[in-house]
This record gives C-alpha cells, sequence and structure tokens, in this order.
C-alpha cells in the first residue's frame, strides 16, 4: 500500500476557446488569518487538504494532513473574534491518538457537518490499514462509524474513503445526523474504486455497503478511480471517475437506487470524446447547480491546452443536465497566456455556486507565478479575482474549494507558503 501523501498528490502525478476571457483580471484582496506552523512550531500540523466548513456561529473547521501531536494529522477549529478580526487556531483531535492508529491516519477530503455541529469524515490509512469513517461531537467525543476490511488486510470495502456527501448537500443545508452518508475509495473489489453508502441503523453501529465497484465492466467502461459525489434531493447519486471510459480519460456517471438495494449505473458524459480533448479530460469536481444541472471541472486539456502546458494540465469548467444531454464546455483553462503561463489558471479543483449562475473556484496551478488562482464564473463570463505569488502573504497551491460562512466572506487554504512555508488558510470577499 503506497503511504505517499494525499490522494490529490497522486492525481497530480498521474496527469502526464469555446468561449473567450470575457473578464479582466480584478484584484480581490486575500488576507491570512492563520499560517500553520506559527513560530516555527508543528504540533497542530500542517498542509491542509479538503475543503474546510463552518459551523453556524461562523466557526472553521478543516484538516490537516501531517503531525498532529501523535504524526498522523488533525482536525482543527479556527474562531472569530466578535469583530471577525482575529481568528484564534485550536487542534480539535489528533489522529494516531490510539495504539496503532485504530482511530484513523491521515485525514483527507471535505468535513460534512451536521445540524448538531457533529463533525464527520474519512481518513485515507489507520484503522487495520485501509481508513476509517469518524464522527467528532462539539465536545471532543471522536467515534469510529466504519472501520474499511476490519478483519485486515485486502477486502472488497475498497481504501482511504473520502469526499463525504448526503441527501440534500446540494441544497447547502446541513446533515441530518440520522440518513445515510455516501462516498467514494480507492482499491475495492477490482481495485479502481467504489461508491459506498455508510446507514445509520438507529442503535450507535453503521452498516458499510458498495453501491458500485469501478471497473466492472470491459476496458473499465464504467470509469475508474471515482473522486467527486454529489446528491440530489431524490436521493440519485452524480459522480466523477478520473480515469476510464471509452476514451480512458474519465468520465460523469449516475447511480439509482432499484428493488433490492441494488444500485444502477448510468454513464452521462465520456471525456475526450473530441480531437485533442477540447471538450476537456481528467473530470476532478462536480456539483449540482441551482437551476438543477450539473457543474464540474477537469484537471486537463480543453480547448486552449497545447504542447506548451506541462503534460497538458489546463483545465476546464463544463455543464451537464442530470439526464446526460446538453454537455457544454463553459471555460478552458490557459485561454490568457503570457510567456507560457497560464495567467487565467490552470488544473482547476472545486468550485462553489454563491449565487444563482455564479461560481467561485480556484487552479492548483497557473498565475503569473504558477502557484495558483482564484476565480469567479458569472453568467458565462470569467473573472480572475487572485494570482497566487507563492510569498508569506498568501501562499501557494490552493488545495481546496472556497467556503462561505454566510457574510460573504469565502475561505479557502493552501498546501504551502504563508508566513512559515508549511501552508495557511485565507479569505476573501469577491
Amino acid at each position: 500500500m503506497m503511504k505517499a501523501g494525499s490522494i490529490l498528490k497522486l492525481l497530480m502525478l498521474m496527469l502526464a476557446g469555446v468561449l473567450a476571457l470575457n473578464g479582466t483580471s480584478t484584484a480581490s484582496t486575500v488576507k491570512i488569518i492563520y499560517s500553520f506552523c506559527e513560530g516555527g512550531q508543528c504540533q497542530g500540523g500542517y498542509y491542509p487538504y479538503g475543503d474546510m466548513v463552518a459551523d453556524n456561529s461562523g466557526n472553521l473547521f478543516g484538516t490537516v494532513e501531517f503531525l498532529g501531536q501523535h504524526q498522523g494529522g488533525a482536525i482543527f477549529e479556527l474562531s472569530p473574534n466578535q469583530n471577525r478580526d482575529q481568528w484564534t487556531y485550536k487542534t480539535v483531535y489528533n489522529f494516531c491518538s490510539q495504539p496503532d492508529c485504530a482511530d484513523g491516519d491521515e485525514p483527507y477530503g471535505k468535513l460534512v457537518i451536521d445540524k448538531a455541529g457533529n463533525l464527520y469524515g474519512g481518513t485515507t490509512f489507520g484503522g487495520t490499514g485501509s481508513g476509517v469513517i469518524f464522527e467528532l461531537s462539539p465536545n471532543g467525543t471522536y467515534t469510529i462509524l466504519y472501520t474499511l476490511c476490519p478483519g485486515g488486510g485486502y477486502c472488497s470495502d475498497g481504501l482511504q474513503p473520502i469526499n463525504l456527501t448526503y441527501v440534500g448537500a446540494s441544497t447547502g443545508a446541513a446533515y441530518d445526523g440520522t440518513s445515510p452518508l455516501f462516498g467514494t475509495t480507492s482499491g475495492g473489489a477490482n481495485n479502481y474504486g467504489n461508491v459506498f453508502s455508510l446507514s445509520n441503523n438507529g442503535n450507535n453501529t453503521w452498516s458499510y455497503s458498495v453501491i458500485h465497484a469501478f471497473c466492472s465492466l470491459d476496458k473499465c467502461a464504467d470509469g475508474k478511480r471515482p473522486f467527486g459525489l454529489a446528491s440530489n434531493t431524490d436521493g440519485t447519486l452524480f459522480g466523477i471517475a478520473v480515469r476510464g471510459g471509452e476514451h480512458k480519460h474519465g468520465l460523469v456517471f449516475k447511480l439509482s437506487e432499484g428493488d433490492n438495494d441494488q444500485w444502477n449505473e448510468t454513464l452521462l458524459h465520456d471525456f475526450c470524446q473530441t480531437g485533442r480533448c477540447t471538450d476537456g479530460a481528467e473530470p476532478f469536481s462536480l456539483s449540482i447547480g441551482s437551476d438543477g444541472a450539473l457543474y464540474g471541472t477537469t484537471l486537463a486539456y480543453g480547448p486552449n491546452c497545447s504542447v506548451q502546458h506541462i503534460k497538458h494540465q489546463c483545465g476546464s469548467i463544463f455543464r451537464i443536465n442530470m439526464d446526460g444531454t446538453d454537455y457544454s464546455l463553459l471555460y478552458g483553462f490557459c485561454a490568457q497566456t503570457k510567456q507560457q503561463k497560464c495567467v487565467d489558471g490552470r488544473t482547476p479543483m472545486e468550485m462553489t455556486e454563491i449565487e444563482p449562475n455564479d461560481f467561485v473556484g480556484t487552479t492548483y496551478y497557473g498565475g503569473a507565478k504558477d502557484f495558483g488562482t482564484i476565480f469567479e464564473f458569472h453568467n458565462g463570463s470569467f473573472q480572475s479575482l487572485h494570482q497566487f505569488c507563492g510569498c508569506k502573504r498568501d501562499g501557494k497551491w490552493p488545495t481546496t474549494g472556497l467556503t462561505a460562512d454566510g457574510t460573504g466572506t469565502l475561505f479557502g487554504a493552501t498546501l504551502e507558503g504563508g508566513a512559515y512555508g508549511y501552508g495557511a488558510v485565507y479569505e476573501i470577499s469577491p
């Protein structure tokens, strides 16, 4: 089993105009509210991964992959003062607190928060080796909901459970704490990932089920390496597979529950259908828009990508109906170049809809220094909001999407940079 940091790093290593850039770059103020390893001390952990979540009081919660008290990563909380101009950092759980990291090791992916303030998430390692799914209450009580491959060794459960979601998540409603959770894994019966459900039995136990094991079809026509996942209000699941499909560059899929608890997969779009993959390739994120359509990003290719771009890591923004019709490439990154650099960004991460037809997101690379960007896509118009400098004042390589706190302010995190070089949490108001 490879323990090489995050799944995001693996995806980046794997990566070997339809619509003109009609918005000018607009500078938006990015302010760091916390730099990891403050004062050179890293006991609280570093390298933040996964989107943060906010509770009803505006406190932010997220995960760091490395270190912490027991070297297994941690969950952190950032709490603002009354004026919201000063923030206090606190570690609320250190992983590997139990012998042999039975409680999990290296948390990854966006946390889920319920109405009572309980947090849910997954770890890439620990448990018996394949990771765990956990719950953390506001009073600090940590509960393992399920240990993958509980008998140890390799099993059909998969490994590295991440990207939890639930019915109603697309509306912005908090999780109810009792309905099923859904997520993705690597590994599994065919070794190319699963989609799973975790159901609350009502007696302090949870049941884990594999909904779909990828590469079940010849030549992985059903996709492999699932990553992004979203749920409609009727319980239908939509997601992306980074690779696989007819053209081997990923796809968008739908999973619908049928009779006898069986789930059926429908393929909605195979990427790289056009020459030179101008429709995008290697999808990374997917969400349900306020108009009921699916919106997402691809890490690679798109209409503006050429051999001058490193391993074709350009990327795109796309839209597709829930029934698979009307696929539209909304924006191709690297539309604005200078000295062979994609100043509008490349390799886009997550997007967040802050108003109807108004999305904000981040790119891992691109910008004047190739350290990533923040962008806005509003009613078909693209605008660059910020280009990271890789310096102390804003960091480099944003690893998360943007989280809204209800006041119009958005928050994100960078992998490195900040005051001490180990990543930072920042705020921005578009």
